[in-house]
């Protein structure tokens, strides 16, 4: 499949605005992708090569992606600059100037050959890296027409703005190989299980809508999480829940995802599916030797505390842990505890279905609690006063609410 395709599809993408124009121009693109290459073209319709978990960044700046382009299009870097500051766009720029240099070039670029040049680019590290990875750049460029390079470069920079979501390539998807939007929401529920359009869209291309429906959480990959509805009174939140629910402190902290997988590794994901394993190795340690299932996903609050008084810290002193260098400093200077709100799966159980209150009890019994490693305080409650004094409880104990 030539890349050129994708690349027209992107053009289209952009000059559309209603939402249904958009789903039936990316249904177009899913129709002529063969199915071996629908994971493929899925991340790269997000702008990624890989799932945001993975970790996989391609590292290139545009000052950079620029003197890829100058060695490319075979002029100096100062025209490069010069023309960006005209088009406003280093991919636009890219386009226009591999037109003036060789304006009937045919498109060749294959979309495998495209996405294994840009995973070179990204896996260039250490000594030399900025060199590996302009030359990868290069070396596409090269081979691409204008429209093509308009895109590489984009992509290469973070900067593909298409215009859609993930929504939008999911409503594509299903209208194309499970029967029509109405199957959006199965779909939708794979991919905030699994983080991985790709994945869905592997499964669906090979099983169909039946498979993605049989898809479960599974170690390793994030769940991507459900974030809370604010309702302003306690009656709000009662009559919205059936008159009866759990009141569970929320902690001013960091909320982590920890996946602990069958060969015995343990990672932790933030919110935005960030890899912090590295920055609280103790939060890993305490898990490691207090988390019970061989296999598990695990939720819960990383806080700063005073090891001195006990009490939690303020949401900035555990923030001064999100770093690269210094982590041993950080540790003893900025100590955290974990209170565990959440089991979303043990050794092959999917728990996400169940009832919140039996996802609570496995929980309970899937750990052994430690004064830095505790359940996240929760009561059940079924009227107005009772909410606002485990509120103010929470408050009073240094919690948000």
């Amino acid at each position: 499949m030539r890349y050129q395709i994708i690349a027209e599809t992107y053009r289209d993408l952009e000059g559309a605005s209603a939402r249904l124009e958009l789903i039936g121009r990316l249904a177009g693109l899913v129709r002529q992708t063969p199915e071996g290459l629908l994971p493929t073209v899925a991340l790269l319709c997000q702008g990624q090569i890989a799932p945001d978990f993975a970790g996989v960044e391609l590292g290139l700046n545009e000052r950079l992606a620029a003197r890829a382009v100058a060695t490319a299009t075979e002029v100096p870097p100062e025209q490069v600059l010069a023309t960006a500051r005209e088009t406003g766009d280093l991919g636009l720029t890219a386009e226009r100037l591999l037109g003036e240099l060789d304006p009937d070039r045919a498109a060749t670029l294959e979309v495998q050959v495209v996405f294994e040049g840009l995973h070179q680019i990204a896996a260039a590290e250490g000594t030399g890296s900025q060199g590996r990875k302009l030359a990868g750049l290069v070396g596409l460029l090269q081979q691409a027409t204008p429209l093509e390079a308009r895109y590489l470069v984009r992509t290469c920079t973070g900067s593909l703005r298409l215009g859609i979501g993930t929504a939008t390539i999911l409503d594509a998807l299903a209208e194309v190989h499970a029967g029509g939007r109405k199957a959006r929401p199965v779909l939708e529920r794979a991919y905030n299980i699994c983080s991985d359009l790709g994945l869905v869209a592997a499964t669906l291309a090979a099983g169909g809508l039946e498979a993605v429906e049989a898809m479960q959480v599974r170690a390793g990959n994030p769940v991507r999480p459900m974030l809370a509805q604010r309702l302003s009174e306690p009656a709000e939140i009662l009559a919205k829940l059936g008159g009866r629910c759990a009141a569970e402190y929320k902690y001013d902290g960091i909320r982590v995802q920890a996946h602990r997988t069958a060969d015995g590794q343990l990672e932790l994901y933030t919110r935005r599916l960030d890899r912090v394993s590295t920055q609280f190795p103790e939060v890993v340690k305490l898990l490691q030797e207090h988390l019970l299932p061989r296999e598990a996903i695990l939720e819960g609050e990383v806080v700063a505390f005073d090891p001195a008084s006990g009490e939690l810290r303020p949401f900035q002193d555990v923030m001064f842990r999100r770093r690269k260098y210094g982590i041993t400093e950080a540790v003893s200077d900025y100590p955290v505890s974990m209170f565990c709100f959440e089991l979303l799966y043990a050794d092959g159980a999917d728990l996400t279905r169940l009832p919140y209150l039996e996802r609570r009890a496995a929980l309970a019994e899937a750990i052994t609690t430690a004064p830095r490693l505790r359940l996240a305080t929760a009561e059940q409650v079924d009227d107005e006063a009772e909410m606002e004094r485990v509120f103010e409880q929470a408050v009073a104990e240094g919690c948000e609410g």
